[in-house]
């Protein structure tokens, strides 16, 4: 059965208004870009442009909180953007660390950890409630998410923490893996999450970055691979093998300069598909059989 409704998600506010000059960095950055010096400064300004250009065509948006990411004040234009914008309001926790844009390991004690997710998590949801909005989900971020994907003990702390900020919250995560495990053993929803622009290995995982393969710049091949993962469950892999999957939410890199136009494009093509656009958990579960999706690997 044809899925007739899904979910778009773009990782949001990950900027901030601090001086360049102070924690190293000033938010996300595309590959290959300097976090650091004059051009950090433009680089937040630009995101926030991003921001306000992508935000008007996805469903959800998993806000930066401070930890790769992100600081009070952009959070809270965040938040007070997607609320504008109609669109679900989700946190993006990560390792705090900003210099290095969370995507490397940190070697935290479980407490240090759940202590640092817990705070980022609240801080979105804080600036949500001030403004009468929900938060309806969490996605973590970078190499959390990555490492939570095969690692049972990680993704049990993170499912524990996410049911601790509220046990009706959604978790995102790769269909199959230690992450959507843990979140059932939670008592948690678990949004089945799907990359359009990230390479995939045969087991399911991502390719990860700096490898061959790793990311996909082509609009055109990557609508429709988000078309075929959403209507047929499957994903081609790095080695040409399809790999099944469920899509419960598509991913959108926001830091990704082409991130406004494939948007716009893919919400385009949705829409002539005849699937509508709108957050997980708002009547768009369980409309494409289980495909048999296997657990990814480390």
């Amino acid at each position: 059965m044809q899925r007739i409704q899904i979910d778009l998600n773009c990782d949001m506010g990950e900027w901030t208004t601090a001086p360049a000059s102070v924690g190293g960095g000033a938010g996300a950055v595309p590959e290959g870009g300097d976090r650091t010096g004059a051009g950090a400064n433009s680089l937040s300004a630009g995101l926030q442009a991003s921001d306000r250009a992508i935000m008007p065509w996805i469903s959800s948006a998993s806000i930066a909180c401070g930890g790769h990411a992100g600081d009070a004040v952009s959070i809270q234009q965040t938040v007070s953007l997607a609320i504008r914008c109609g669109v679900g309001i989700g946190a993006h926790p990560g390792y705090p660390d900003p210099g290095g844009f969370g995507r490397q390991v940190m070697a935290m004690t479980p407490a240090a950890l759940r202590a640092s997710l817990l705070e980022q998590i609240r801080a979105v949801q804080s600036a949500a409630a001030a403004r009468g909005a929900p938060l309806r989900h969490v996605k973590p971020h970078g190499a959390l998410y990555n490492q939570a994907a095969s690692d049972p003990v990680l993704a049990s702390l993170v499912a524990g923490v996410v049911h601790e900020a509220g046990p009706k919250l959604v978790l995102f995560g790769l269909p199959g893996s230690c992450l959507e495990q843990a979140a059932k053993e939670a008592g948690l929803a678990f949004a089945c999450e799907v990359f359009a622009d990230r390479g995939y290995r045969d087991d399911g995982s991502l390719v990860p970055r700096g490898l061959p393969g790793a990311l996909l710049h082509d609009t055109k091949e990557m609508i429709e691979r988000v078309l075929v993962m959403a209507t047929e469950g499957w994903v081609k892999s790095v080695t040409g093998r399809r790999v099944p999957v469920r899509t419960d939410t598509v991913c959108i890199h926001g830091d990704n300069p082409a991130a406004p136009g494939f948007v716009r494009a893919l919400a385009a093509r949705l829409q002539q598909a005849g699937i509508r656009v709108r957050p997980f958990g708002d009547g768009n579960e369980g409309m494409v059989p289980d495909a048999g999706t296997q657990t990814p690997g480390s």
